[in-house]
């Protein structure tokens, strides 16, 4: 599947958008639970924190979907300078209730945006940004990578989190999903065949390639790439891309040549 096609027209993608905000409005309630409860969820936020480590205090770091405020949540005692958005109000208010704890100096700020992607974070750049778990949801998700491009400073890090096309458990929990009616009368593989399965929603696998391929032209390199595999049964043969279902990387925003222009 190529989901790097040109950029819908400004009224496709906004109703894209739009689309996915009451899906997440609904989920606000249980949306903690999936890194609290799921152990999937708690190893990828895991990898994204052992990589920004390495980042100075203060740096600018903006989450975008950033849901709930857990990962922001996480980061603030590192003294990172933090921005959380999302377009789900429900969720922004149970970021706020998470962020409550918080010191004040340590607690990130956070803004709704709107289906085109307007907001008050786009007041500032920033040194560093994350989607995760973000993309595979919109129809194009290229619009979403060069907005972010457009916010992300030269010398500033993009980590993305998605789905890894390359994946054969990704393979097989798709099919599981498209045939649920095989499995639901016998209580199998329920977290793939309820009603309210996000999987309904995804709209793309992804590989290395695929984002290289609009990133590099966005000028940006890749730092490094990590394969999670959910099984803790296949844990040793973690980090490889036909078995890890969630495809991590780090970009890094090239500096401007200046003879460019000459």
């Amino acid at each position: 599947m190529n989901m790097m096609t040109e950029p819908q027209t400004a009224p496709a993608f906004e109703s894209a958008m739009e689309t996915g905000r009451p899906i997440f409005d609904s989920k606000s309630p249980v949306w903690d639970n999936r890194y609290i409860q799921d152990a999937h969820f708690q190893a990828c936020m895991e990898k994204v924190i052992a990589w920004v480590a390495a980042y100075p205090p203060q740096t600018q770091i903006l989450d975008f979907g950033c849901g709930s405020g857990v990962l922001l949540k996480a980061l603030s005692a590192a003294s990172f300078k933090l921005t959380g958005v999302d377009m789900s109000p429900r969720l922004l208010d149970e970021a706020r209730r998470n962020l409550s704890t918080v010191p004040q100096n340590e607690r990130a700020q956070l803004f709704e945006i709107n289906a085109h992607l307007e907001g008050q974070h786009t007041s500032q750049q920033y040194e560093g940004i994350f989607c995760l778990g973000v993309l595979e949801y919109l129809e194009e998700p290229l619009a979403l990578l060069k907005h972010l491009t457009d916010l992300l400073k030269p010398g500033g890090f993009l980590m993305l989190s998605v789905p890894n096309e390359e994946s054969q458990f990704r393979g097989v929990e798709s099919w599981i999903h498209a045939h649920a009616g095989l499995f639901k009368p016998f209580g199998l593989f329920p977290s793939l065949t309820r009603s309210d399965n996000m999987l309904q929603y995804r709209q793309h696998h992804f590989t290395v390639k695929e984002l290289s391929d609009e990133l590099t032209g966005m000028e940006l390199s890749l730092k490094r790439t990590f394969y999670h595999v959910a099984p803790e049964s296949f844990k040793r043969s973690e980090n490889k891309p036909n078995v890890g279902m969630n495809l991590i990387t780090e970009w890094v925003k090239e500096f401007p040549d200046p003879y460019s222009n000459r």
